[in-house]
């Protein structure tokens, strides 16, 4: 519609402006309105975590930092992208605090909730951009992941998303994290189409039909941990792997052995590799601050994990990383014969606000693909009896991004779930 003169980037950044104060006095999903911004294009928000633009506040779930009036020194790489693809950025998308965990409900500030129930949680860490997508407020909207927090959020919210190889965009981690292969950046939209479309503009790369039919692996249940999952997500799984056969895959059960013994593998490991990006978060936030951080101005665990990495030496930590590579290494193995995994994207429907979800409710099922850098789509496919949306996450082997974004727009072809919408859109 840009392009053919049938709206200006005015108008849609007027209307906007428009459904966000309509709509965001009940969702609280954008954190911060940047309405003075130019009209650039397609609005969008950026998630307050990890991507900055200088001059504009930046809280990452804080409200030390919000009280602080801090603002962004620098505009960093992929935001500025963002802009320069023709992105009119209208706010910032709300995040748990230093966007760790599977809820968006910061300490002092208003929960997010989901535009599909108002008592239930729009997940997290990316809960305000998919709550802001799910009830129009703009089309798409910026988001991130190191363990589900793209994948999650899409799946309560009924939209789709991809979580892309490790390196193929530039990625940021939050509040002063080292650099992660796990930590990548992309977009929440309801449209496949619009998936493909951003993929392209930020890689240069199309979206390109799988070669032959796929070989699919189907997993509806959790392989190690026994953790229940809701009926109507393994469901989904099995509603997947019908829609693949009739577009002519073959699908059989079946996953990656390596995934029945993951967690007892690399438990340790990962408390050890988690504890170390503690420091510099700390560091981070006293020099955004400009004095130190205080306990009770972060989450007691933050300095906690501090202090326990202090304890260690370098070669503990150098083993952890060794051991989940090692483990990692096992699990993808698996497709070099096969080139689809299909599970639930998390174990549960979006749950109520309120609480303190882990893996009980998003499951254990999104975090293995975050450490094996591999790509990973979650497509709302199915739905509750209650109406709730359900995800379906579609796992393949590493740089087929390309091929997942096009197979998402062969799903949504078959199964149009952009005609269900919340009831407040």
């Amino acid at each position: 519609m840009l392009r053919d003169g049938s709206v200006t980037a005015a108008e849609l950044h007027a209307s906007a402006i428009e459904r966000i104060e309509r709509y965001d006095r009940v969702v609280n999903a954008v954190v911060i309105p940047l309405f003075d911004r130019p009209a650039r294009g397609v609005p969008m928000l950026l998630k307050d975590a990890g991507q900055e633009l200088a001059g504009t506040p930046h809280w990452v779930g804080v409200a030390a930092l919000r009280d602080a009036r801090h603002r962004s020194p620098t505009t960093t790489a992929l935001a500025e992208r963002f802009e320069c693809a023709g992105f009119s950025i209208v706010g910032k998308g709300a995040c748990p605090a230093l966007a760790n965990g599977a809820t968006t409900e910061p300490r002092g500030f208003e929960p997010t909730r989901n535009p599909w129930d108002l008592t239930r949680s729009a997940g997290g860490s990316s809960g305000g951009p998919a709550a802001a997508v799910a009830s129009g407020m703009v089309p798409i909207a910026h988001g991130s992941d190191a363990t589900g927090s793209l994948r999650c959020p899409a799946a309560l919210c009924g939209l789709a998303t991809l979580n892309p190889t490790a390196g193929r965009i530039s990625g940021v981690p939050p509040a002063g994290q080292p650099p992660n292969p796990a930590w990548r950046d992309f977009v929440l939209a309801r449209h496949a189409e619009d998936l493909g479309a951003v993929f392209t503009a930020l890689t240069g790369s199309v979206p390109a039909a799988a070669t032959g039919p796929l070989r699919v692996g189907l997993l509806d249940h959790d392989p190690e941990t026994g953790l229940d999952v809701h009926p109507a997500c393994s469901e989904a799984v099995h509603r997947a792997g019908a829609m693949l056969e009739a577009l002519g895959h073959h699908v059989e059960i079946a996953w990656p052995g390596a995934l029945e013994h993951l967690w007892s593998d690399v438990s340790n490991a990962f408390v050890v590799t988690s504890d170390a990006v503690r420091p510099p978060v700390i560091r981070w936030m006293s020099d955004r601050l400009g004095r130190p951080v205080r306990r009770g101005e972060l989450d007691d665990a933050v300095f906690d994990a501090a202090e326990r990495h202090a304890a260690r030496d370098e070669s503990g930590l150098h083993g952890a990383r060794q051991a989940i590579a090692d483990a990692t290494a096992r699990i993808v193995v698996w497709w070099d014969d096969h080139d689809l995994l299909v599970t639930p994207t998390t174990f549960q429907p979006a749950w109520p606000l309120g609480g303190n979800p882990g893996p009980r409710e998003m499951g254990t099922l999104l975090a293995p693909f975050s450490l094996t850098g591999q790509p990973a789509l979650s497509l709302p496919l199915h739905h509750t009896n209650g109406g709730l949306p359900v995800g379906v996450q579609l796992v393949a082997a590493h740089g087929a991004d390309e091929m997942l974004l096009r197979l998402a727009e062969d799903l949504q072809t078959a199964a149009d779930w952009t005609l269900r919408r919340p009831q407040l859109s």
